[in-house]
C-alpha cells in the first residue's frame, strides 16, 4: 500500500508541475503552443488517473477507517477535477483551430473560384456546328434543377439574332409548355446523326478535292482538320473499328504527293510487322484498318514536328544573315529620291553651257590662246575682240 502511495503522489507532482507551467505562461503562447502543452499534461494525466483508481481500490480492501477513506477520495477527486478543466480547454482550443481552418479553406475557395462568366454558345443553324454547340447546350437541357421556361429563355438567347435558327425559336410561342417541342424541331432540322455523318464525310471528300486546286494547306492544317472530322464522326457513333476501312482511303488521297511518298515508304519499311499482324485470328484482322489509320496519323504527327524542327534548326541562321527587307509603309521609302546619275564636283558649278561633258579648265587655257594671239595681231582691238569670242564661246 505505500508503494502505490508513493508512486501517485509522484505522478500527482508532475501533472501540477505541467500544469503549473502552462498557466504561468499561457498568455504568451500560440494556440499551437498551448494545445502541445495541453497534450504532455494529458498523457501525464492519463498515468496519474489510471494510479488513482488502482490506489481506490486497494484502499477500500485494506482500509476500515471511513475518516481515511473519504479524505483520500477528496483529494483524488480535486485532481480529477483539475484535468478536467485542462481537458475543456483543450476541446475549445481545439475547436477554435478548426473553424479558423475552415473559414481560411472557405475563403481561399472562393478566391480561387472566381472565374470569369462564361457566355453561352450561339448557333446559327449551320448543320457542321451543331456538335460544337449541342455539346455545351445539353448541359443546361439535362439540369433537373432548371425550369423549362428558363431553358426555353436560354435556348432562345443562344441563337444567332438574323439566323435561321432563330427564326425556327421565334415561330413558336414562349413558354415552357413548348421547349421540348422547339429543341425536337430544332434537332430534327440541325441534328439528325446520319445528315451529320453525310457533312463530315464530305468534308473528308472535299479535302481530296482542294488537293489537286490551287489553294494549299500546310501539313499541320491538313493534319487539324483530318483529326477534327473523324472525332466529329467518333462522337456520331461511326466506330473506327468498322468503317476505317472506308475513310482511311479517304484520308490518305487528301496528303500532297511528297508526304504521301514518304508515307508509303514509312509502311514499306514496317511491312514486317504487318505481316505479323495479318497471322492473328480471323476476330482481330477486323481492326487492322483502324490500326493503319491510326498510325497514319501519328506518322502525320511526326512529320510535322519533323517540319517544326527543321525550321527552328535554320531560322536560327538566316536571321543573322538575310538584310532586313524595306519597310514599304514607312514615310521615308514613299518620298524617297532614286538619282539616275552618281553626283559628282561638277555639280557644284553654276554654269548654262549647253555642253555639260565640256571642261572648265581646258576652257580658260583656250581663252587665254586666242587671247594672246588676237593682242598680238590686233594690239588696239584685241581684247575688244576676246570678249567677243569669249561670250560666243560660253552662250
Amino acid at each position: 500500500m505505500n508503494v502505490l502511495k508513493s508512486k501517485r503522489s509522484q505522478f500527482r507532482r508532475l501533472f501540477t508541475k505541467t500544469l503549473n507551467d502552462l498557466e504561468k505562461s499561457e498568455l504568451d503562447l500560440s494556440i499551437d503552443e498551448r494545445i502541445l502543452k495541453l497534450r504532455l499534461i494529458e498523457e501525464k494525466a492519463k498515468s496519474m488517473l489510471e494510479m488513482e483508481e488502482t490506489y481506490r481500490e486497494e484502499l477500500i480492501k485494506t482500509e476500515n477507517n471511513e475518516t481515511i477513506i473519504n479524505h483520500e477520495f477528496d483529494e483524488s477527486e480535486c485532481y480529477i477535477d483539475k484535468w478536467g478543466i485542462g481537458e475543456s480547454k483543450l476541446a475549445s482550443l481545439l475547436a477554435e483551430k478548426d473553424s479558423s481552418s475552415v473559414v481560411n479553406e472557405s475563403f481561399n475557395q472562393n478566391a480561387v473560384l472566381r472565374y470569369p462568366k462564361l457566355k453561352l454558345p450561339t448557333f446559327d443553324g449551320n448543320i457542321k456546328n451543331w456538335l460544337g454547340y449541342w455539346g455545351q447546350f445539353k448541359k443546361i437541357d439535362t439540369d433537373p434543377n432548371l425550369d423549362d421556361h428558363y431553358k426555353f429563355a436560354y435556348l432562345l438567347q443562344s441563337m444567332e439574332k438574323g439566323s435561321s435558327a432563330e427564326e425556327l425559336i421565334k415561330s413558336f410561342p414562349p413558354g415552357g409548355e413548348t421547349y421540348s417541342k422547339v429543341l425536337q424541331q430544332l434537332q430534327s432540322r440541325s441534328g439528325k446523326e446520319d445528315l451529320l455523318i453525310e457533312v463530315y464525310v464530305r468534308g473528308l471528300l472535299s479535302l481530296v478535292l482542294l488537293k489537286n486546286s490551287q489553294q494549299k494547306f500546310s501539313l499541320r492544317k491538313l493534319y487539324d482538320n483530318l483529326e477534327s472530322k473523324l472525332r466529329a464522326l467518333e462522337v456520331l457513333g461511326v466506330d473506327r473499328d468498322k468503317y476505317a476501312a472506308m475513310l482511311y482511303p479517304l484520308v490518305e488521297s487528301s496528303l500532297p504527293d511528297d508526304t504521301l511518298i514518304a508515307w508509303q515508304r514509312f509502311r514499306a519499311i514496317n511491312r514486317g510487322h504487318r505481316e505479323t499482324e495479318s497471322s492473328e485470328p480471323n476476330d482481330k484482322k477486323e481492326s487492322t484498318h483502324s490500326m493503319v489509320l491510326d498510325g497514319f496519323l501519328l506518322f502525320l504527327l511526326d512529320e510535322i514536328e519533323g517540319e517544326k524542327r527543321a525550321s527552328i534548326a535554320t531560322k536560327c541562321f538566316t536571321e543573322y544573315q538575310s538584310p532586313k527587307p524595306w519597310n514599304t509603309k514607312h514615310v521615308g521609302f514613299k518620298n524617297r529620291v532614286e538619282f539616275t546619275q552618281a553626283p559628282s564636283a561638277s555639280t557644284l558649278i553654276a554654269t548654262s553651257e549647253k555642253n555639260p561633258n565640256a571642261c572648265i579648265f581646258v576652257l580658260e587655257f583656250t581663252n587665254l590662246v586666242i587671247s594672246l594671239k588676237l593682242e598680238r595681231c590686233h594690239p588696239r582691238k584685241g581684247k575688244k575682240l576676246f570678249r567677243t569670242v569669249a561670250v560666243a564661246s560660253y552662250a
